[in-house]
């Protein structure tokens, strides 16, 4: 079961969220949810390399990648309408 940590919303150019998620007890950092004309997507944690690219540093099968998804954009979502209710 993957669940979602410490959520940031925000509005850094196409990133509009920063969060971690724990797997068995594990933390990883440094994912980020994604928009990028008017479709979002989860960023996994990478680096960029010596010759400007960057690479991911945390794999996952793609049903994995699905769930993840799945799971972040909901608590994305959920986390934007608790925040407009707030104001």
């Amino acid at each position: 079961m993957i669940k979602i940590k410490n959520m940031a919303l925000g509005d850094w150019g196409n990133t509009k969220a920063l969060f971690s998620i724990e797997i068995d007890e594990i933390w990883i950092g440094g994912f980020k949810i994604i928009n990028t004309n008017g479709d979002y997507w989860v960023g996994v944690p990478s680096r960029k390399t010596k010759d400007g690219e960057y690479k991911d540093i945390v794999g996952m099968t793609k049903e994995k990648k699905e769930i993840l998804t799945k799971v972040a954009l909901a608590h994305y979502r959920n986390l934007q309408e608790s925040k407009l209710n707030y104001k």
